[in-house]
């Protein structure tokens, strides 16, 4: 984590937020114990109404400094209501999460200005049931009602490394402030028209790169890279201006790699945003092809969702069964070879190293023959293809049915 001085909360509302939009809700709020009413600006949660990118949203920053000296009531009201608002609204919400460490502030009983009339835990939104993105950005420890929340997150951003949940690391609070905002531009679903110039490096040959080919194949400067696995990388980009998820291995895949694909899945599937998956995997390690019980969240993970998806095998790879990186059963649209591809012209039992190398034939010209991938094509020819599908996909009369499994605002 970044050892900088952290910015008081009420920057970081600002640092979020557009110019001149911030609509601050309960600004005067202290907490209901009169002993830390001045030590407790806000209550410790600051909630505001604001635009990101000329997009309305609603932000909630924690003030550690405050919550450690309160016992949150005051703050837990006016965050229902502003919840409450957010998804009668499908707002999209920013949590920036910042608890104290450490024993939290306990006082007598009915010592609160309140008279006893606590925030009922019942009257809680259900964060499953919004219709809107959920970002978190932790810039410290999460409690309280804050947890669920952050569990329910499409997106985490975090400054620490070693972060579980992070879908995204950055180097300091000032980046990660950056990049929530980056993201949820990403979310909106709009193009952006500027950014359909050019390609931002030569496309790979050989060896195949991850990073390389997902960088090549989107416009250039729109990146935002996600934690890798121990195979797996991946990024949020656009290609012609739209939004894309790209998401690819090299190497055998391992649990961590297995809950990397699942999380990536279900944030394009709610969004419904295409999904490219980049394949050089040889089959599951030995961790992933005996963890059942993440092998079976994932494969319910990509029937859940109906968002478009093509897979690129641009070394070994495979398109059938229940493959983790993208398979026909479990709704794949659009497969690409490359010329110097191996693919398995039969599903074996499972999906081991072994397994799947004694079924790869040695170029894909006959898995193309059989119809297992639409074509075989040059990386060039792959990224020319590529911006056609997008603009497929995202073509208003070309939409699938989903209305019911994800976020129609963003489907535009």
């Amino acid at each position: 984590m970044s050892q900088s001085s952290p910015l008081p909360a009420a920057q970081r509302l600002i640092a979020l937020a557009d110019d001149g939009s911030l609509l601050e809700i309960g600004g005067r709020a202290r907490s209901q114990q009169p002993s830390v009413a001045k030590t407790t600006p806000a209550d410790g949660v600051h909630v505001a109404f604001a635009r990101i990118h000329g997009r309305e949203a609603l932000l909630v920053v924690e003030n550690r400094d405050a919550l450690a000296h309160s016992d949150r009531e005051v703050a837990r009201n006016k965050l229902i209501r502003a919840l409450d608002i957010a998804m009668a609204r499908r707002l999209p919400t920013i949590l920036v999460l910042d608890a104290p460490e450490g024993p939290l502030a306990r006082f007598e009983p009915a010592t609160g200005e309140l008279h006893g009339r606590m925030s009922d835990p019942s009257l809680s939104p259900d964060p499953s049931a919004r219709q809107a993105p959920l970002l978190a950005i932790t810039l410290g420890p999460v409690r309280g009602l804050a947890m669920e929340w952050h569990a329910q997150a499409d997106l985490v951003i975090s400054t620490t490394d070693n972060d579980p949940t992070a879908d995204i690391v950055a180097s300091d609070e000032h980046e990660a402030l950056e990049c929530g905002r980056r993201v949820l531009a990403w979310c909106e679903g709009r193009p952006h028209p500027t950014a359909r110039e050019g390609r931002s490096s030569e496309l790979p040959e050989q060896p195949f790169s991850v990073a390389e080919t997902a960088d090549s194949l989107t416009d250039p400067g729109t990146s935002i890279p996600l934690s890798s696995g121990d195979a797996v990388m991946g990024c949020l980009a656009r290609v012609e201006g739209w939004p894309t998820l790209f998401l690819g291995a090299q190497g055998p895949l391992s649990s961590l790699d297995l809950d990397r694909i699942r999380r990536s899945v279900d944030l394009s599937g709610r969004l419904g945003t295409p999904l490219v998956l980049l394949q050089d995997c040889p089959g599951y390690a030995p961790s992933a092809a005996n963890n059942l019980e993440a092998l079976a969240r994932l494969t319910a993970s990509f029937r859940r969702w109906s968002n478009p998806r093509v897979a690129v095998v641009c070394g070994a790879g495979h398109v059938l069964g229940s493959f983790a990186l993208g398979a026909r059963p479990l709704g794949l649209d659009f497969a690409i070879a490359w010329p110097w591809a191996r693919l398995a012209l039969n599903d074996p039992p499972t999906y081991d190293v072994a397994s799947l190398e004694r079924e790869r034939q040695p170029d894909p010209w006959v898995a193309a023959g059989l119809g297992l991938v639409e074509d075989v094509l040059t990386p060039q020819e792959t990224a020319d293809t590529l911006k056609r599908l997008v603009a497929m996909f995202h073509s208003p009369e070309n939409q699938a049915d989903t209305s019911t499994n994800r976020y129609r605002i963003y489907s535009q």
